[in-house]
């Protein structure tokens, strides 16, 4: 889509992803992440946090399933993505809009933490590299505490 409007949100997970598969359309994530700002006020001498803002962030296809599989409540995050108004009546005929972000990238914020990066692979690929390293005996893990699961 040309001339939408790009941004990057820097937040906190608010809850835990909602993964929904729809028949014959792509999967889709939504995950809450609230941004709040903090400027520094030098009359007083200290930083102060302004209202939370709360971001729908939406996904699909393949980011999708990585942010349902690895994203938890409170994790830091950064998200960009396209920023679409969303328009809706109330069962009392009010009429009400919020601001959903449709994520193309979503990552950790890595000044809160480390991150361990696993590049996708399919069960099949992941059981036959384990094979040929357990039958020359280089046995590698993936993360301390990976588990593979042979399919």
């Amino acid at each position: 889509m040309f001339n939408a409007t790009q941004v990057t949100i820097r937040g906190y997970v608010g809850g835990v992803p909602k993964i929904f598969d729809a028949s014959g359309v792509d999967v889709m994530c939504i995950v809450s992440v609230g941004v709040t700002a903090r400027s520094f006020h030098p009359r007083e001498k200290v930083y102060k946090d302004s209202e939370t803002v709360w971001y729908s962030v939406r996904c699909y296809g393949e980011l999708a399933k990585n942010v349902h599989a690895c994203v938890s409540k409170g994790m830091p995050l950064i998200v960009r993505g396209r920023l679409e108004q969303r328009s809706w009546k109330t069962r009392e005929g009010e009429n009400r809009s919020s601001m959903v972000l449709i994520a193309d990238s979503v990552g950790v914020d890595m000044n809160h933490g480390i991150v361990q990066y696993m590049k996708n692979r399919g069960h099949r690929e992941i059981a036959e590299e384990k094979k040929k390293e357990n039958e020359k005996g280089e046995v590698k893990n993936l993360a301390p505490d990976a588990e593979l699961v042979f399919a």
